[in-house]
């Protein structure tokens, strides 16, 4: 199997979530992990939480956006304010090849609050990219870096 994990993280969370992912899925095939970078960062956390409600978009620096030679797409990304991070949505935006794949999308957590929401919009989005199935799940700040933890969710998912 040959899987991509592409993920966005400022605090490290998903990030750590998005390498435990790519240790377990080496176990079953090649693995490519990318890091989204955003090409003009805002400072101001408050700023960019805003930009994630209203589901705005940034420039992100340039990656690979057709998937269609990959069995596995993974996508994560914090939850902000109910919603993914802007770099996910501009990313989901641009992704070619996405006819008939599995997807995976996770995001990572600090209260909790609109976690199913963010995988939602997240989930839409590849649905409407032609994604044939898309498994969820979530992570707390507290487990993002669990090894442990992280592998009993993607057994329970059957990943």
């Amino acid at each position: 199997m040959k899987s991509l994990i592409v993920y966005y993280s400022q605090t490290g969370n998903t990030a750590g979530t998005a390498i435990i992912l790519s240790n377990i899925l080496k176990e079953k095939g090649k693995v490519k992990i990318l890091s989204l970078e955003v090409k003009s960062e805002i400072p101001s956390f408050f700023k960019k939480c805003r930009s994630a409600f209203f589901r705005k978009r940034v420039q992100i620096n340039e990656v690979p956006t057709d998937i269609s030679s990959y069995d596995l797409f993974c996508i994560g990304s914090p939850v902000w304010v109910l919603h993914p991070a802007p770099a996910i949505n501009t990313y989901l935006d641009q992704i070619e090849g996405a006819a008939g794949k599995e997807a995976v999308a996770f995001v990572t957590y600090g209260s909790g609050l609109g976690k199913s929401k963010a995988l939602k919009c997240m989930k839409n989005s590849l649905l409407n990219k032609g994604v044939s199935r898309v498994k969820t799940f979530s992570v707390s700040q507290f487990h993002s870096k669990d090894s442990d933890y992280i592998r009993k969710i993607l057994k329970d998912l059957g990943i």
